[in-house]
Parts: structure tokens; sequence; C-alpha cells
């Protein structure tokens, strides 16, 4: 099978695929654009040569078969994570089938696709849309983009197909490391990268095409294999009363409180609230109204697990999250909103 690009009904970018194209046939620079999920959206330019060092871990690691893939495409390809599922599609000459990148195409597609790598962000897994007999189907799969709630784990395992989380970003062409869902809570860094702590306990990264390490703001443990997870983001620490809590490591039990006792009070994050005493105080922010008594059980429950300064002592309302391009919440933009507004 030769390289063959297929288009699912209408498609608004396919100027950017035959930009990838032509840049990939004629050897060019590729470039791409950061998310924005921790600033501002930059630009960022990587020889072919680098991109195709990228694949070539993700190819051996999955044990992708030139020629031989069917690959599906559902992500922008403006951004890093939908463009080189595309250039994988053009270093393995497979065939490709690209569709608008949303969280309903699971109607559009046959429920006996021949598809046979994707990738995804959650939010097109969480969606109602979801069809699990038809993401069974797909050999592999990588979810990035976002974190992963106990929930939505419970979606995605046991279908009998290959499922990873990804870690990530737009300098590191993508994924430097993945996690079976399956099988492991750990990431598992792909042949050729390395990692290591920094003294703050964030992880640093060496590639195999960049000239120098990479220093990332997302707090890391690490077991005795080299293996890592993700405890928070630095950049997003709340200072409360002089101790560091981080809101995702927060958020994550939060989940699991939701998933045990059933509630559902759609999107939620954690943030740092102004406190006149504590600098911060943790402060829950939900798309639907929490009850006191449900809130209080909340915090009995979180108590069992968290120091009490990461237990959130205020809640907020916020019927309308914002999220970036990739899927990601727009963070900063969200606490500006609730800070300043």
């Amino acid at each position: 099978m030769a390289f063959e690009l297929e288009f699912i009904g209408e498609y608004a970018y396919k100027q950017r695929i035959y930009e990838l194209l032509f840049a990939w046939e004629n050897d060019a620079d590729f470039e791409f654009s950061t998310s924005g999920s921790t600033g501002e959206p930059k630009r960022i330019i990587f020889t072919k040569q680098q991109v195709i060092s990228s694949i070539e871990s993700t190819v051996k690691r999955l044990d992708l078969k030139m020629g031989q893939e069917h690959i599906f495409l559902c992500l922008d390809p403006n951004f890093i994570a939908g463009a080189m599922m595309f250039l994988r599609a053009c270093y393995l000459a497979c065939r490709v089938s690209i569709i608008s990148p949303s969280a309903k195409f699971w109607t559009k597609i046959s429920s006996k696709h021949p598809y046979t790598f994707a990738s995804f962000v959650p939010l097109q897994i969480s969606n109602e849309n979801f069809d699990e007999q038809k993401f069974a189907l797909i050999k592999n799969v990588l979810i990035g983009g976002a974190a992963i709630n106990a929930e939505l784990r419970t979606k995605l395992i046991g279908k009998g197909n290959n499922v990873f989380h990804t870690y990530g970003m737009t300098e590191t062409l993508t994924h430097i490391a993945l996690m079976d869902l399956n099988r492991s809570e750990w990431y598992e860094v792909l042949e050729g990268y390395r990692v290591r702590l920094s003294d703050e306990c964030t992880l640093i990264i060496s590639t195999p095409f960049l000239r120098s390490d990479l220093l990332t703001n997302d707090f890391v443990e690490m077991n005795a294999e080299g293996r890592f997870r993700i405890n928070g983001r630095v950049d997003f620490v709340i200072n409360s009363g002089a101790y560091k809590v981080s809101p995702e490591k927060v958020e994550q039990k939060i989940f699991e409180w939701v998933e045990i006792y059933k509630e559902d009070f759609g999107n939620l994050m954690v943030f740092g609230k102004p406190d006149l005493n504590l600098g911060e105080s943790v402060c829950l922010v939900t798309e639907r109204k929490m009850s006191d008594i449900t809130f209080s059980n909340l915090q009995d429950y979180l108590q069992q697990s968290l120091h009490k300064y990461e237990i959130p002592t205020h809640r907020i309302v916020l019927d309308s999250f914002l999220f970036t391009n990739s899927g990601k919440l727009a963070r900063k933009e969200i606490i500006k909103r609730l800070i300043f507004n």
C-alpha cells in the first residue's frame, strides 16, 4: 500500500495538510504552533530530519508497519499532535483518512472502519457520541492534550486494543513518553530520549534532535525503573499559607470522589483565590452548582488523603469553561476571568 490521502466530508484545513505534504516531499522545514495552554502561543521551526527522529521513536514503540497502517486523523493539523499524525502517514507511506476535528465524528465513521492508528484528546472520548465498538477496532490509540481522570480511563481500557496516554509538548515534537493505560500508571520514556529530575523535582528532558536539554514546569515522581508520573505544574502552584499546592493533584482526588459517588458537576478545576491571610486559598470551580452538604462531603473525603491546605475552602460556579484549540483547559484565561471580572 502506498501513501493515500482521503478527506471525509467538508474539511476546513486542506491548505494546511497540503503545506505539510509539500514540506515533506521537498525536505523543507516545518513550522508549528504551541497550544497556548500556559502562555501566549509561539511558533517553532523543525527540520525534516528532526521530525523523522521523533516519528521513528513512535514507530518502533508501537511496532507500526510501513505501508500497512491506516491512520485516522481527527485533530487540528495546525497544532503539533495533528500535524505529526499526518507526517507519520507520510513516513509510513500508508493511507490516512482525515475528518474535521470535533467530538461528533464518531457518528460519521463506519462501524467496520479500517483504521489502525489514531490520536484523540479526552474531550473526543468523554463526548456522548463516543462509540466503544468503533474505538476498539483501532489497534493503536494515543490520548493526549489533557489529563485523564479515573472515569475516562475506565471507558478507554479493556477493549482489546493498545491505548496510551502521551506526555510531551510542541518543543519535543509531541510525546517523549507513553503510559500504557491497560497496564500501568507510569509513563515510559521512548527510545532515544532521556529524562531526569531537577533539584526542584521538575522534569528535564533530553531529546535526540535538540542540542540542549528542556526544563519543564511539571512536578514529577520517578520510580527505580526510570518511569515517571506527573504531580502537577510549577506554574499553576497555589501558595496557601506558605504551603505549595498542586491544583492537578487536588483535581485528581476530586475526580476520584466524583466517580465513587456518581456526582456530576460538569467541567471542574482548582485555582488559587487571593486571600488576605493565606496569600491564596484553594478554590473549586465547577460548571454546575454544588450544595453546601455535598461540598462538605467532598471536603471530608479529601481530608483522608490531602493536607489541610490542599482542601478547597471556597467554590465558584462558572457556566462556560474555556479551552485551547488542542482541548486543554485554558487555565490562565479562566483564572483571569474569575479574579478580574
